[in-house]
C-alpha cells in the first residue's frame, strides 16, 4: 500500500493537465524507435528492490513497490555504490562513466544532451508504487551544474508526480525532464496497472 504521507501529499495538490512545468521542464524528445528500443532493453534487466540508500543528496528515502539500478560504473563499482564510500563532503574530479555495451541504446539516446553524466540508473516502479515526499540534495561536486534528468520510457496511465506550489501530473512518454528536485518538495506514485519504467541521471559540466 501507498504509504499515507505519500497520499496525503497528493490530495493537498491540484492536477495538472500539462507535465512541463519549473519542476518538471521538458527539454527534449527522443525518436519513438529509439524510446521503444531503450523500453524493451529495460524489461530485460534485472533491477533489485530499492534499499535505504545512504547518499549525501538524498535523505528520507522511503519507498514502496520500487527498484533501481545503476546503468554505468567508476572504475569498475556502480556509480551510486562508488560516491556512498567517498567521505562526506569529498570532490570527485574527472569521472569517467563506464557503460557495458548491454545498455549501449541508453547512452546513445542521452547523447543529445552533449554533457558529461555523472550518473544514471533505471528506475521501476510497479502499480501501487510510491516514493515519499522529499527532496533531492546535491553534493558539493554537483553545485555549480546540477542538472537531473528523468526520461518515461513507456505509457502507463494513473503514475504521476507531484512538487509542492506546483500540482500533480502525468509525465509524457519520450520526452526528456529537467527535473528540479533540489528547489521543490516531490513525490510519485504508480496508480496504474502495469510497471512503469524510467531513466534518471545528474549531468555536469
Amino acid at each position: 500500500m501507498i504509504d499515507r504521507q505519500t497520499i496525503k501529499f497528493f490530495q493537498n495538490l491540484p492536477k495538472l493537465e500539462e507535465s512541463n512545468n519549473n519542476f518538471f521542464e521538458a527539454v527534449f524528445d527522443i525518436k519513438s524507435d529509439i524510446l521503444a528500443t531503450m523500453y524493451n532493453v529495460a524489461k530485460t534487466i534485472n533491477i533489485a528492490p530499492r534499499g535505504n540508500k545512504r547518499y549525501r543528496w538524498y535523505i528520507d528515502d522511503h519507498t514502496g513497490n520500487l527498484y533501481s539500478k545503476d546503468l554505468c560504473n567508476i572504475n569498475g563499482v556502480p556509480a551510486h555504490d562508488h560516491y556512498k564510500k567517498m567521505f562526506p563532503g569529498a570532490v570527485i574530479e574527472n569521472t569517467i562513466l563506464e557503460w557495458e555495451p548491454a545498455y549501449t541504446p541508453f547512452k546513445e539516446a542521452l547523447a543529445p544532451i552533449r554533457k558529461q553524466w555523472r550518473w544514471v540508473m533505471i528506475v521501476r516502479i510497479d502499480p501501487l508504487g510510491w516514493w515519499g515526499p522529499h527532496f533531492n540534495i546535491p553534493g558539493p561536486e554537483d553545485h555549480d551544474d546540477y542538472s537531473l534528468y528523468w526520461i518515461p520510457l513507456n505509457p502507463v496511465k494513473n503514475r504521476f508526480f507531484g512538487a509542492t506550489d506546483i500540482g500533480y501530473f502525468e509525465p509524457v512518454v519520450g520526452k526528456g525532464y529537467i527535473q528540479r528536485g533540489h528547489k521543490y518538495r516531490y513525490s510519485t506514485i504508480n496508480l496504474g496497472t502495469e510497471p512503469m519504467y524510467n531513466i534518471t541521471g545528474v549531468c555536469i559540466k
